[in-house]
Order: structure tokens, then C-alpha cells, then sequence
């Protein structure tokens, strides 16, 4: 059996430090444990990642430059993300300037803005794209936060679904004998720890979203 350093129960004594601090030392690899938490952890990350892209594709409340970062673009024969043929630039509140870095894609790029959701209408000058950005009414606001709250439900499913698998495993290899009772019980505390610590970092990239979203 693998033996698993034992984890405080979580109490009024503030074990849930001691756990968050034992799931540190699990990723890092200090404390044994039958689970790849480094793994575990890298895949949570990718879940947080994700999310992040999700979010660039939902203008907030104040246009910037990287409100077409995750444009993608038909270039080349395969799809391009928007930085990597043009360059994004302010001129005031109201409009963008698009400097497409090979004029032979600009049409590309401004059917590209023209489809991406935003009710955007590009206007191609030979290698530069006007952008006229729309306000915002109230209701599209609203709109964007729904569309926000649904994005971050989608990455908790994912983050659900890590922990389901990871559970699996645990008792999988209890009833294979590699595990004892009482160590199985410590790894499933662990990946709870990690599936809380993920879940909010989620929120709190939803909240801030949501702020930026509703911004007036």
C-alpha cells in the first residue's frame, strides 16, 4: 500500500489550510501519492485557460486593443488568430484600426471582424481596416453577462468532470488493494481541495468579467 501523510480533518481548528497546504505539497511532488496531482493540476489549469479565451471573445464595457485578439482569421489556408496577421490599434472610444500585416488577408480579416458576434462593420482601405465600434445598449450588456455566467458553467462541468475521473481513479486503485481506506479517504480530500481551489478562481475570472461587461 501506498502510505499517504495523514490530513487534518477540516474543523473549526482551521484544517482547510492544512489540506490546501498538503494539496501544494501533492502538485509539487513533496507528499507521495497515488494520483498525479502535478498532472491534476496542469489540466485544472487548462480548464482556467480556457475559460480566459472564452472571455476575450465578450467585449467588456471599455473598447481596447485586445477586443479581437481571439478573432480567428481564414489566412493561409488554415485559421490564424487575429494578433498574429494584424495589428489592433485605438484612434478614439468609437473606432479601431486594424493594420493587417500582408494586404492580401485584409478582406479575410474584415469578413473575419464581420462575423465574430459583434455587430461590427469593417471597412477595408488597402492594408488598413476601419472599425467602427457600436455602443452598448443596456440590453447587450445584459446579454454579454448571460453569455458570461454560461461560459463559466461550461468550465465547471469541465472542472467536474476532472474530479469525477480523479475520484474513479482513487477508488479504482482502493479496490485494487493499492490503496488503504484511510489513504483513499486523504486523495479524495485532496482533489476536492483542488476542484474548490479551481472553482474559484473560475468565479472570480467570471466576477471580473461580469463587472467589466456591465461597466457603463
Amino acid at each position: 500500500l501506498v502510505q499517504v501523510r495523514g490530513l487534518a480533518k477540516k474543523g473549526k481548528g482551521g484544517g482547510g489550510g492544512k489540506t490546501d497546504a498538503a494539496l501544494d505539497e501533492a502538485i509539487s511532488g513533496v507528499l507521495p501519492t497515488v494520483l498525479d496531482f502535478a498532472e491534476l493540476s496542469e489540466k485544472a489549469s487548462a480548464v482556467e485557460d480556457k475559460l480566459k479565451e472564452n472571455f476575450a471573445g465578450i467585449r467588456g464595457g471599455r473598447p481596447e486593443p485586445g477586443m479581437f485578439d481571439h478573432v480567428m482569421v481564414d489566412a493561409y489556408g488554415s485559421p490564424t488568430p487575429m494578433n498574429a496577421v494584424a495589428q489592433v490599434a485605438l484612434k478614439t472610444p468609437k473606432a479601431a484600426t486594424v493594420t493587417v500585416f500582408d494586404p492580401s488577408v485584409a478582406q479575410n480579416v474584415a469578413e473575419a471582424l464581420e462575423g465574430a458576434g459583434m455587430d461590427l462593420n469593417p471597412q477595408v482601405e488597402g492594408n488598413t481596416i476601419t472599425v467602427p465600434i457600436p455602443k452598448l445598449t443596456r440590453e447587450l450588456r445584459e446579454d454579454m453577462a448571460k453569455a458570461a455566467g454560461k461560459q463559466l458553467e461550461t468550465a465547471k462541468q469541465a472542472l467536474r468532470r476532472l474530479r469525477k475521473s480523479a475520484l474513479d481513479e482513487v477508488k479504482d486503485n482502493e479496490e485494487l488493494g493499492e490503496l488503504s481506506e484511510d489513504d483513499a479517504h486523504r486523495e479524495k480530500e485532496l482533489v476536492d481541495a483542488l476542484t474548490k481551489r479551481g472553482s474559484e478562481r473560475l468565479e472570480a475570472l467570471h466576477d471580473a468579467k461580469r463587472a467589466e461587461v456591465l461597466e457603463a
